[in-house]
C-alpha cells in the first residue's frame, strides 16, 4: 500500500510541476513589414512552457491547427510528467529504504 501512495502522490506532484517546464513545441506567425509599403508573414517555431502555450493558444489560426499543437503539448506535458515521476519515485523509495546493519543480531 505504502508504494501505491508513494507513486500516485509522485505523479500528482510531477503533473503540478511539468506545465512549468519550458520544453513545450509554439508555432508562431509574424507580420513582417518592409521599407517600401509590402510585408510577408513569417511562421516559426520556438520552446514554450504549457501555460505560454495556452495563453496564446486563442489568438491561433486554423491554418496553425491548434487542435493538433495542444494534442501534441498535452501528450508531451504526460510524458514529461511520467519521467519525472518515475525518478522521483525511485529516490524515494530509496531514501525511505529502512537500512539493515550487518553486524547485528536479532
Amino acid at each position: 500500500m505504502k508504494r501505491s501512495i508513494r507513486a500516485v502522490s509522485s505523479l500528482v506532484l510531477a503533473l503540478s510541476i511539468a506545465p512549468f517546464l519550458p520544453l513545450y513545441v509554439g508555432r508562431t506567425m509574424t507580420h513582417v513589414m518592409f521599407a517600401h509599403g509590402t510585408g510577408t508573414i513569417e511562421s516559426g517555431w520556438k520552446r514554450c512552457t504549457l501555460i505560454q502555450f495556452k495563453s496564446v493558444h486563442h489568438y491561433m489560426h486554423p491554418e496553425q491547427d491548434p487542435a493538433l499543437w495542444l494534442a501534441v503539448n498535452v501528450a508531451l506535458w504526460v510524458t514529461y510528467a511520467l519521467l519525472i515521476a518515475s525518478v522521483l519515485d525511485r529516490f524515494l523509495a530509496r531514501a525511505w529504504k529502512p537500512e539493515v546493519n550487518a553486524g547485528t543480531k536479532v
